[in-house]
This record gives C-alpha cells, structure tokens and sequence, in this order.
C-alpha cells in the first residue's frame, strides 16, 4: 500500500488575499509587464484626459453618499 501525504492550505481570514494583491501592487520591485494601448483606443484616451481640465472641480457635488456599515 502506497502513502499519500495530504498537505492543506494555509487558513486564510477575510481579506487576506485583496492585501497580498494590493502589497504587490504597492511593491516598486516587482514590475508588471507594460501593456500598450493602440490606434484609436489610445488618442480618444488622450484626448479625454487633455477634456478633463477644461472643467473645474466642484468644490461640493450636489449628490450626497449615505453613510452606512458596508459589513
């Protein structure tokens, strides 16, 4: 008879894996591979982004956000 050694994952909490994604995101020595936009996607992008200052940021916004738990 052969014996099969089962090994289980680490427990993992609520939250563990969105701060391990975002301590990568954060870690300057681990770059991601660079992607780039082309053709048309990328001058309506640009051309958005230089639209965007010719409107001032409101200093209040009309609509409100409710408070509330999000658990």
């Amino acid at each position: 008879m052969t014996r099969v050694e089962i090994r289980l994952a680490p427990e993992q909490r609520v939250g563990d894996a969105t701060r391990s994604l975002l301590e990568m995101q954060a870690d300057t020595s681990r770059p991601g591979t660079p992607h780039q936009v082309l053709g048309a996607t990328a001058g309506r992008s640009w051309q958005r982004y230089l639209d965007s200052f010719g409107h001032a940021i409101p200093e209040w916004f009309e609509n409100e956000v409710e408070s509330g738990s999000s658990r």
